[in-house]
């Protein structure tokens, strides 16, 4: 890849309700656009502090993109700002540096504010209507819908859905069925160019504080996103530094942002998971209890227009091991091309001892050795290669430890957040430990 020398975030305006962010990028200027299917009802002070925070996502992601060695912002942030945002850049684009082998040290761009410029104050949002689920059409997302579909004030959120086949797909099935908004952006052909300009490619990204911000802006009280226990754990270290490839769906960016959220934009909005205290195996068993949804189910980054699961890779692995605990080989061969328990050498980063856990979103070891060792108690599956690998090379190690693993995974784990009351309600009535 190739880096860029610097990164501004010009300006940013608004007219005839699409939004603009202006951006320059080693002396070449881009506007990244933003628009809703349902136009915002704050007052314009309220729009533009949300604004402002929404350009210094698609700024974070421009940087994580190029690598800068200055990044110039022309409004003034206070402390706690500069800090939120230089921390959230390093935090995000360490995976990128691994994948590149770059030195992390070069994520310590030169940061520059503008010492007299615009600054955005606290916001009031009161007596907002609207609880934002935001909706891709993951087995998490699935399920929290399933829980939650009786809502009254339920909003559905889609961040660029013409970005993603699949995600349109979702978006298509649910438009007419609930409150759904949907962006329309042209970001996409902004990276591409980019991408191409610099020989580069997007890390993890910051998606999960576009949600945030995006669903504020549209005036809703709070935003559930449906992230998972598992999401805590890293993947592997490089250069002394945990590598989290989901550290944006983890406890401690939730705890970070709403922190920020709080003290520099409003004190009347919040992001939570209500599957926060949930391992992935045990929010599964919900969404299989029937059938409604899954025709657009996915949990898969390879979708296409034919495919929901391209069938080949950690996450479908995963998925497909999970999901097998709580249905049938033969309803999941609706959606997967083949039997993945076929398939030894994909399932081995899942489950052997040593090696780096797959960067993808995966669960941990404890999740799939549960899944195997109840998949290798059925004689359907016994005979299976991936279940015979664990019967003779992984079991025979932690025979001793699977019932407590079985009893972790499906019990309701302690975290350090709190949920509305209404949302405590729901994982208690439907989760019990």
């Amino acid at each position: 890849m190739q880096r860029a020398n610097t990164v501004e975030f010009t300006d940013f305006s608004s007219r005839e309700q699409t939004h603009y962010f202006n951006y320059r990028i080693d002396g070449q200027t881009y506007t990244i656009t933003l628009a809703h299917s349902k136009s915002s009802s704050l007052s314009p002070n309220a729009q533009q502090t949300i604004l402002f925070n929404l350009g210094m996502c698609y700024l974070l992601d421009l940087a994580e993109l190029v690598v800068p060695d200055h990044i110039i912002i022309n409004f003034t942030l206070n402390d706690t700002q500069q800090k939120f945002w230089q921390s959230f850049y390093q935090e995000v684009a360490k995976e990128k540096m691994y994948l590149y082998q770059l030195d992390l040290a070069l994520l310590a761009a030169d940061w520059k504010f503008q010492q007299n410029g615009k600054s955005f104050p606290l916001i009031s949002l009161e007596n907002q209507q609207h609880r934002a689920l935001c909706l891709t059409g993951g087995k998490e997302s699935l399920t929290l819908l399933k829980l939650l579909k009786q809502e009254k004030d339920l909003l559905l959120f889609f961040l660029n859905p013409e970005m993603n086949v699949h995600r349109q797909k979702v978006y298509t099935r649910f438009k007419d069925q609930f409150t759904t908004v949907k962006t329309i952006s042209n970001r996409q052909e902004v990276f591409t160019l980019l991408k191409k300009k610099y020989e580069t490619t997007l890390g993890s990204g910051v998606d999960m504080a576009h949600l945030i911000f995006n669903t504020m802006l549209l005036g809703c009280k709070y935003v559930m996103i449906g992230n998972e226990y598992s999401a805590n754990y890293p993947n592997l270290m490089y250069q002394g530094y945990m590598i989290n490839h989901q550290y944006i769906k983890s406890i401690h960016f939730a705890d970070k942002i709403n922190h920020y959220l709080d003290e520099c934009v409003t004190q009347d909005f919040n992001y939570y998971s209500p599957f926060f205290g949930l391992y992935e195996i045990n929010i599964a068993k919900k969404l299989f209890v029937d059938e409604e949804f899954l025709e657009v189910w996915t949990s898969c980054n390879h979708t296409t227009a034919e495919v929901n699961f391209c069938s080949n890779c950690a996450k479908c692995a995963f998925t497909y091991l999970v999901s097998l605990v709580h249905t049938s080989e033969k309803f999941l061969s609706r959606y997967f091309s083949r039997d993945l328990l076929q398939d030894v050498e994909l399932f081995k980063p899942l489950q052997d001892f040593t090696g780096e856990k797959p960067l993808d979103c995966v669960g941990e070891k404890i999740e799939v050795w549960t899944a195997l060792e109840i998949l290798a108690q059925n004689s359907a599956f016994q005979n299976k290669p991936v279940i015979r690998y664990f019967t003779e090379k992984i079991r025979p190690f932690i025979a001793d430890d699977l019932a407590k693993f079985h009893q972790e995974v499906y019990a309701i784990q302690k975290v350090p957040t709190h949920l509305p009351l209404e949302l405590t309600k729901i994982i208690e009535d439907n989760y019990q430990a």
